[in-house]
């Protein structure tokens, strides 16, 4: 069993499409936007494939949904009546990012997809930072007090941890011994123009993201294979 044409469009299109989550087409009320889309597409991903998909279970997926069942039971308990601020996030969760987990896990088993699925986040977070750059879709942060801004009503600090993790990503692609020179030089700009998102962010946890994992790239020994653990 190889991942097939729809399990490697649901696999990159999820991930390009983690910084426009909550962008969703005017008049559907939240129906229909790329969240959806990338669930919709991460099933019929599953039904196709569905050894490719759900083989193997990672232990990590147990803590991650332990971790959702605890969000939840604290939130009602301790906070009910705040359901709408902490439920949305918590759902997101299950019906996105939880299965997105586990498609990754199983669909970097096979070789070259791992280094593709780098490229397609990557590129997604770049085209959200030169939206954010533009002032596209942008909405300031306390009342524009400390110039902070986010993008397509995402968390500021969440979308700043999205540009910390694309900052390493686009690092340990630029380290990556498999790269084409012409793509590595590509690599400078992106992560300019991440930085620049980042900035506007003003994310200390985002910024702490992108230090921590660019350290960690650049004490690796030797160059990093496409197969390496770090970027993942």
């Amino acid at each position: 069993m190889r991942p097939n044409l729809l399990v490697r469009a649901a696999f990159y299109f999820s991930l390009a499409a983690i910084p426009f989550l909550r962008l969703y087409v005017p008049g559907t009320g939240e129906r229909l936007g790329t969240e959806r889309v990338a669930q919709l597409l991460m099933l019929a991903a599953i039904f196709s494939r569905p050894r490719v998909c759900l083989r193997f279970v990672p232990f990590s997926l147990l803590w991650f949904c332990a971790y959702c069942a605890l969000r939840i039971i604290s939130g009602l308990w301790q906070a009910p009546e705040y359901s709408k601020l902490w439920w949305p996030s918590s759902l997101e969760l299950l019906q996105f990012y939880l299965p997105l987990t586990w498609l990754i896990f199983n669909v970097l088993h096979y070789p070259k997809l791992g280094h593709g699925g780098l490229w397609a986040f990557v590129i997604g977070v770049s085209v959200c930072a030169l939206l954010h750059a533009a002032g596209i879709g942008v909405a300031e942060v306390d009342q524009g007090i400390d110039g902070r801004s986010a993008i397509f009503d995402q968390n500021a600090n969440e979308i700043g941890e999205i540009y910390g993790v694309a900052l390493v990503a686009l690092v340990a692609l630029g380290l990556f011994r498999n790269t084409k020179p012409k793509l590595r030089f590509v690599t400078f700009p992106l992560a300019g123009l991440v930085a620049i998102g980042l900035a506007k962010t003003g994310s200390r946890t985002g910024t702490f993201f992108a230090v921590l994992g660019i350290l960690i790239c650049f004490l690796k020994p030797r160059p990093l294979s496409q197969g390496s653990s770090v970027t993942w």
